[in-house]
């Protein structure tokens, strides 16, 4: 009996003592687990703080980049503005000196401010009109091919051999007095070759920033042309009108005068014939 009691104690001991391993492991378990957890926390908080710090970051490269952008805006709204050096002497329009052989106006005829698209002109014509059509042209008899000013093809009308826009015949000229008229091809040539071209939006309008080589600048609005009673190509092409006729004699070009056109997103300028029935804005020079 002596025997069997001491058995029984020492398998109590060993239990015990396997109760006591396990109760160790299960606390390092514990520990282990909340180590885990505390360093997962830990990581989350980094992380949480990491991306705090980059939204704000990135918040701050925003407003950086929206400060530096309306400054780049007002900065060439002061270059356009400052760069009007003075005042026709006749009624007061402004008008840059860009450094070229004539002096430009800072605005449309029919237009106050360099973003203004103005009023539409046909070629040869002198007044904005709602309707811009062949049958409705000052220098037309009513019908087709029936030119009566400006022609150099006896298919087309009285021939006269004209190019070049009379002065009473100039939208510039008549709308604004003075000096001022409309460009002529070499004229408008110059501000094409010599000028640099930047596709800008002034004051919301898309358009043409244009600065010469002394570094003055003006504005060309895309305002597109009138056809018939259609305005088209607004904010995507900008035309303006020369005071002179393209000279190749074929059926299109005896109706065309030369026309700047400024064509969106590509940097590019070039100088084509458009009806000299169309709605085109004009930008007067002076000497």
């Amino acid at each position: 009996q002596a025997h069997q009691l001491e058995i029984a104690v020492k398998e109590q001991h060993r239990q015990d003592s396997i109760r006591q391993v396990q109760i160790q492991d299960s606390i390092r378990e514990v520990r282990r687990q909340d180590s885990i957890r505390i360093e997962q926390e830990r990581i989350r908080r980094q992380d949480s703080i990491a991306a705090a710090q980059a939204a704000e970051q990135e918040r701050l490269l925003h407003l950086q980049k929206e400060k530096e952008e309306r400054q780049r805006k007002e900065n060439e709204r002061k270059r356009l503005e400052q760069s009007v050096v003075e005042k026709d002497p006749y009624n007061g329009h402004s008008y840059v000196d860009l450094g070229l052989s004539v002096k430009w106006a800072t605005c449309n005829v029919g237009a106050n401010t360099p973003e203004a698209y103005g009023d539409y002109f046909a070629w040869g014509e002198t007044k904005p009109k709602v309707v811009y059509g062949e049958k409705i042209y000052k220098y037309n008899e009513g019908v087709e091919k029936t030119i009566t000013k400006y022609n150099f093809s006896a298919a087309h009308g009285a021939v006269d051999n004209k190019y070049v826009l009379d002065l009473e015949d100039d939208a510039a000229h008549i709308n604004w007095g003075g000096k001022w008229r409309m460009p002529t091809r070499k004229e408008c040539a110059e501000l094409e070759e010599i000028c640099t071209w930047q596709w800008k939006q002034y004051n919301g309008v898309k358009g043409y920033l244009v600065t010469g080589p002394n570094g003055n600048s003006i504005f060309l609005p895309a305002a597109g042309f009138k056809k018939e009673k259609e305005i088209l190509e607004v904010g995507i092409r900008g035309f303006y009108l020369s005071n002179t006729l393209m000279k190749a004699k074929t059926d299109y070009h005896t109706y065309s005068p030369y026309v700047l056109i400024a064509k969106w997103g590509t940097e590019s300028k070039y100088w084509w014939g458009r009806s000299r029935y169309y709605g085109i804005p004009v930008r007067p020079v002076c000497p």
